[in-house]
């Protein structure tokens, strides 16, 4: 049975959350059990049932890794994803200049001025604030001209990520990795398909 990468992806996921249903020790037995031996047996049975379940679900969940894994390379995927990380690291960088304000010469020079005469007093003996003055001072640095040209650069990523996203959504529609008779039989009995 071919199955497209989405849905390959969705499976995966509920294999791993069939998992978290599984049984395994150590396991809770009732203080109110009248025969602990026999509701030990069944817990034991159920224990290793489940494990042997597990296993066939793991060789189904490790095999449509590989599968998806090969396909990704092949499709272009791999490519795809590599590209959507670094326009979504450049977007997230584009975003916090291009929230910034615009320099405003004077409001930098009079904290510099400011922060000059901190110094001098204190350097003179005369400063007796509650802080040390401060040898740095923030400022905004880029002009407004600088901001425009990044929130157009910010729009050319968030156009590309579009295109990325839209090409991710084909291929994982069309690209497909197969299941045998035998995995798709096994996925149908615990509810997966």
């Amino acid at each position: 049975m071919d199955i497209s990468l989405r849905r390959a992806a969705q499976i995966r996921s509920d294999i791993e959350k069939l998992f978290t249903t599984l049984p395994s020790t150590p396991v809770m037995v009732s203080v109110y059990e009248t025969d602990v031996g026999a509701a030990i047996e069944t817990k034991r049975q159920e224990v290793l049932d489940a494990a042997v379940l597990r296993s066939k679900l793991e060789s189904v969940l490790f095999g449509l890794r590989r599968q998806i894994g090969r396909q990704n390379a092949e499709s272009g995927v791999s490519d795809l994803l590599a590209d959507q990380a670094l326009l979504e690291t450049q977007r997230r960088r584009l975003e916090k200049l291009a929230t910034s304000r615009p320099v405003q010469i004077k409001l930098v020079r009079g904290k510099v001025v400011t922060a000059r005469e901190r110094v001098a007093k204190v350097e003179q003996g005369g400063y007796f604030g509650k802080s040390s003055p401060v040898e740095e001072i923030a400022a905004d640095v880029l002009q407004e001209s600088d901001i425009v040209q990044i929130k157009q650069e910010l729009a050319d990523i968030k156009r590309k990520l579009r295109e990325v996203s839209g090409a991710l959504i084909d291929l994982n529609s069309r690209t497909t990795v197969e299941l045998t008779d035998a995995e798709v039989e096994l996925l149908a009995d615990q509810g997966v398909l």
